[in-house]
């Protein structure tokens, strides 16, 4: 059951990629954007600098398939973000139910409070970026001429990055003039969270316990925020390091939490790893 979870939850991020290229006019098959993502997962697993492996993959895909670039980029930003948006939706709400019931928060949750201070002041900037196009242009030009000395070759080509930045915000028009694009980005966004969570609740089941709700969500979302910050690929072992911390502050009996921490992230990060190498070859 948990493996079964584990798989809806893939699905809600495959439809969530499709529909964000839907909304940009970029129309891709399911079956395609399913592969992308599974090789854009196992590059994510090989590669520690924030997750950039499977963003070059997911560009160099794309761009292969006759989307233009600054869709490409577009597409990936707007899903990071619904994505971690509705994650931190989740820590918030968990984090508050705990507070209630006269919980207190543990170190982690402090950590990660500060951690999502610290991104939404970046999204904040982004947006004034957004508002000040020689601004943008300028920053663009800083990120392109870093990200091509730590690949050591030309992947952006900075004496076009003006032009490209203009691409880029006449993308990003369609995603804001669309009515429902909110609602239905954040509903596939929440299958896949919700079935990962629930991969991780099933695992804890088979083991015999019946962890609490609030505190699975707590632990949850505060272990996937530190993960955004590790050096590791995929936050390999910061994950496994703060759920099980976080766990033990609840009082989770620690041969239960390590044994479900472990199988959930075999099926969650593990599993999928073989699957996106064949995934790679294919879309090449």
């Amino acid at each position: 059951m948990a493996l079964l979870a584990e798989v809806v939850s893939f699905l809600g991020y495959a439809l969530l990629t499709r529909y964000i290229f839907h909304c940009l006019q970029a129309e891709l098959g399911l079956g395609l954007v399913a592969r992308i993502n599974l090789a854009g997962f196992a590059a994510s697993r090989l590669f520690s600098i924030g997750g950039i492996g499977g963003f070059v993959v997911t560009y160099q895909a794309l761009a292969k398939r006759g989307v233009s670039r600054s869709i490409a980029v577009v597409a990936v930003a707007t899903q990071q973000l619904f994505i971690y948006i509705v994650l931190w939706s989740i820590f918030f709400v968990a984090l508050a139910y705990l507070i209630a019931q006269g919980r207190g928060s543990s170190g982690s949750t402090i950590f990660a409070v500060i951690a999502i201070a610290m991104i939404l002041g970046s999204l904040t900037y982004l947006i004034y970026l957004y508002n000040h196009p020689t601004q943008l242009r300028r920053r663009a030009r800083d990120f392109s001429r870093f990200f091509n000395r730590v690949f050591r070759r030309k992947v952006f080509n900075e004496e076009g990055i003006d032009d490209w930045v203009d691409n880029l915000r006449s993308g990003i028009r369609p995603m804001t003039a669309r009515r429902g694009t909110l609602r239905t980005a954040t509903l596939y966004a929440a299958i896949w969270w919700a079935f990962d969570i629930l991969c991780l609740y099933l695992t804890f089941q088979a083991f015999g316990y019946s962890i609490p709700v609030g505190q699975l969500l707590v632990a949850f979302s505060i272990a996937y925020t530190v993960g955004m910050f590790a050096p590791t690929p995929g936050g390999l072992g910061a994950v496994e390091a703060v759920m099980l911390a976080t766990f033990a502050g609840f009082g989770v009996p620690s041969a239960v939490a390590v044994a479900s921490v472990l199988v959930y992230r075999l099926i969650n990060y593990w599993l999928p790893f073989p699957i996106g190498m064949v995934s790679y070859f294919t879309i090449r």
